[in-house]
């Protein structure tokens, strides 16, 4: 096709769709498609496509381009249907995340009164419903604006906390009884530091104790009508009794395997802080911070852990001081001062110590965490589809040279290979599993081998770590 064909294809599809021919760019080569992706502050750059057309999204998808790649076009009828599909496409999407983010900023705002003692004026539409529904937030939303439709979320919390309460109890009186040592950690210990504790939804309640005293635990909730769920084989034993669910811990340190050496070692130490029942608040504030980072890295975390953040700085009265010394002690304190920053942010709370974010940044920390949901629960990971994006095929023995023997860094970035942050040692273990994976894989062995092009999506991650101040 001529580039005058080419031109009038793309006026006309803009004009029918009615948006700015700006947004169309021609790729002639991928110097000109890396401008594009420089353009919008992408931080890294796959392979090309063999595609007619590719969009493209900011990272906080507030804006978007729609490139041509001349080479790759057929017939000018089929060129036009192309780019209309692509073009349609990425108006859809474009409009839906920014649909989330309005609604995002409206649970933020919801949040923030809560959180501040402030009535919410809101009207909710179901976006918002939605959204909470997604960050587990719900009875709180319901609690702030008295919206019908969460009704039920919210009494259901109310019914849950007074049976969990009821064996809480019960549980502490046996321990008590037969010696057994324990603490609480993450949502059963925070929710004391709610303004209403009843509204802080959990999943299940973490009980730490020692290693010996564990049978002997397992022997009580069973007594009290609880069912044996998992056990055999896995560090913590879990019991569930209707809706209500029990897990037996022996350490906190397992759950962290993409935890340095110094994150670690500091978790080791939890008896050390520990008392009569407690752990020490500004210990658990770095445990709490320690297991966000753990979602962050693997497939996301939502709202709620900030919130339970946000609670602990506000209404937890912290010794911040001591809180920065184990941060560091942990390596976690550029990954504090970074989350300190976006819970001031989002939820107006002051923050004991001010970091430095940039605009870009929390926009686009603000739409992840958005779109994660809890625990990364609307996030689809096929590792398989995100590596074929970003390489191009070629020969096996260079196959096996840049897309298995990879360099720490980009190793790291991929959610299957967390447990090798901080153990850079363990880098040839990581070699072999990637090796076995590959040649074990029904999908790649017929799809062929890829070679990592420019840089890859796992390198990507570790750019964004590092704004996290998590590397």
């Amino acid at each position: 096709m001529k580039l005058s064909e080419v031109n009038e294809c793309i006026l006309n599809c803009t004009e029918k769709l009615n948006i700015s021919k700006d947004i169309v760019r021609i790729a002639s080569d991928k110097d000109s498609r890396k401008e594009c992706f420089n353009e919008l502050q992408i931080s890294y750059f796959p392979a090309m496509p063999d595609s007619t057309c590719e969009v493209l999204f900011a990272d906080d998808f507030s804006k978007y381009l729609i490139l041509i790649f001349s080479d790759n076009i057929d017939t000018k009828e089929h060129f036009y249907a192309e780019l209309f599909k692509t073009a349609t496409n990425a108006i859809c999407t474009f409009e839906k995340y920014k649909n989330d983010l309005k609604s995002g900023n409206v649970l933020l705002m919801i949040l923030s009164d809560y959180l501040n003692g402030r009535k919410s004026e809101l009207t909710l539409n179901d976006d918002v419903r939605r959204l909470a529904k997604n960050h587990e937030v719900t009875s709180l939303v319901y609690y702030q604006t008295k919206d019908e439709k969460l009704q039920n979320s919210y009494y259901n919390a109310v019914r849950d906390f007074s049976v969990r309460k009821s064996f809480l109890e019960k549980i502490k009186a046996e321990f008590l009884n037969v010696g057994i040592e324990y603490y609480f950690v993450k949502g059963i210990k925070v929710a004391e530091l709610y303004p209403t504790p009843a509204l802080r939804i959990m999943g299940d309640c973490d009980i730490h104790l020692h290693e010996k005293d564990k049978q002997k635990a397992a022997e009580i909730l069973k007594n009290l009508g609880f069912m044996e769920q998992i056990r055999e084989g896995l560090d913590e034993w879990r019991y569930l009794k209707n809706n209500l669910v029990f897990e037996l811990h022996d350490n906190l340190c397992y759950e962290q395997e993409n935890a340095s050496e110094k994150e670690r070692n500091f978790l080791l130490n939890e008896w050390k802080h520990c008392n009569n029942g407690e752990l020490e608040n500004e210990f658990h504030f770095i445990y709490l911070l320690s297991h966000l980072k753990k979602h962050l890295i693997g497939r996301g975390v939502g709202l709620r852990q900030f919130v339970d953040l946000a609670v602990e700085i506000k209404f937890g009265q912290l010794d911040f001081d001591i809180v920065l010394d184990y941060a560091e002690q942990a390596q976690l304190k550029g990954f504090l001062l970074v989350c300190l920053a976006l819970c001031e942010k989002w939820f107006k709370i002051d923050a004991p110590y001010k970091a430095e974010i940039t605009e870009e940044f929390f926009k686009k920390a603000t739409f992840v965490i958005l779109h994660n949901g809890v625990f990364g629960m609307e996030k689809v990971v096929n590792e398989h589809d995100d590596f074929a994006k970003q390489v191009n095929f070629d020969g096996k023995i260079k196959t096996i040279i840049t897309s298995v023997f990879l360099p720490y860094n980009a190793f790291v970035g991929e959610y299957d290979y967390s447990w090798l942050m901080g153990r850079k040692y363990l880098l040839p273990i990581a070699w072999i599993v990637r090796l076995i994976k590959k040649f074990t894989n029904k999908d790649s062995r017929k799809k062929g081998l890829y070679t990592v092009d420019k840089i890859t999506t796992s390198q990507r991650k570790v750019s964004e770590f590092e704004e996290w101040g998590i590397l």
